[in-house]
């Protein structure tokens, strides 16, 4: 073997120089074109951040705000059936009737403010009413024909003959009236009692008497009344009667009735009718019927400060 010295001048001879290839680079950015779209991208980026955290902060608030409103519409709630509640107590005491007959507002809606709380209350007998269970058929008639007040007394008969053959102990039905086969054809759960009422809310069972019909519109009621007081027309008698609530009774004269408005809020009212009978030298509830109702429209107004004077 060969180990003699190898000069560069050979080893180029017998070594061509072989030339590496390689893949073009891109062409480079300019440093400030770089930075600019890397700055854009941030941007965007932070842009993003900030609009989901302002639709969050938008959904918690209105979380929020939805939260305190519930709370303050069921606080009021409880703050004003407290108030109902005292007025029932303070009418069965049996103290305060002497004073509404002495002032000639029995029988009468008489503003009353119980503890801040102002409502509208009305304390009469239920021998002012017509007794459904008791009461001959011409008189519930009549009584029906005035509340509806049409000439022709078509809706006022036909509701009248629904409610007598409700009441009587026959199957004969009267010419509008509806007896079983009626009630078993429009497939309610239910058939005419064929006897006395039990509970004024009965009569929404019975054929055509209508939710409005039978709870009628309190807070109107009240507007109508003191217009008649204001205009000197509101002797005993010359009042209509505004609801079957109102007109009816299956009671007898010894009951009384307690109606106490409440307004809920600007465009809610309550209604609440408590019933009471004599035992123990005072009133003592027996009974009651409550309902909310969406102010008309025309009764955006207040009723509070329609009657002169001060609250009772």
């Amino acid at each position: 073997m060969d180990f003699s010295p190898v000069t560069l001048e050979a080893l180029i001879k017998t070594e061509p120089c072989r030339t590496l290839k390689t893949a073009p680079y891109p062409p480079s950015l300019p440093r400030s074109e770089m930075g600019q779209k890397a700055a854009g991208s941030i941007l965007i980026f932070v842009l993003w951040v900030l609009a989901l955290a302002s639709l969050l902060a938008q959904q918690y608030l209105l979380h929020n705000r939805e939260q305190g409103s519930l709370i303050k519409s069921a606080w009021r709630r409880y703050r004003y059936e407290v108030a109902a509640d005292s007025a029932v107590q303070l009418f069965s005491s049996g103290s305060f009737e002497p004073l509404l007959r002495q002032a000639g507002q029995f029988g009468k809606w008489v503003r009353l403010d119980v503890g801040g709380v102002l409502m509208w209350v009305k304390w009469d007998s239920e021998s002012s009413r017509v007794n459904l269970n008791t009461a001959s058929d011409e008189r519930i008639r009549d009584t029906l024909l005035e509340l509806f007040g049409d000439e022709s007394g078509r809706d006022a008969g036909a509701v009248a003959d629904a409610i007598l053959d409700w009441r009587d102990d026959d199957d004969l039905v009267r010419i509008n009236g509806a007896e079983a086969s009626y009630y078993e054809s429009v497939n309610v759960s239910y058939r005419p009692a064929d006897g006395p009422f039990k509970a004024l809310t009965e009569l929404l069972l019975v054929k055509g008497v209508t939710e409005r019909l039978f709870w009628g519109d309190p807070y109107q009621g009240i507007l109508n009344e003191l217009q008649a007081d204001q205009e000197e027309i509101s002797e005993q008698g010359t009042k209509s009667p505004s609801s079957i609530l109102e007109s009816f009774t299956i009671y007898g004269k010894n009951v009384m009735r307690l109606t106490i408005v409440l307004p809920w809020s600007e465009k809610v009212y309550g209604l609440r009718v408590v019933l009471f009978e004599h035992s123990g030298g005072k009133w003592v509830p027996f009974a009651g019927y409550g309902r909310e109702f969406l102010k008309l429209k025309g009764q955006e107004g207040t009723i509070e400060t329609t009657r002169g004077g001060s609250a009772l």
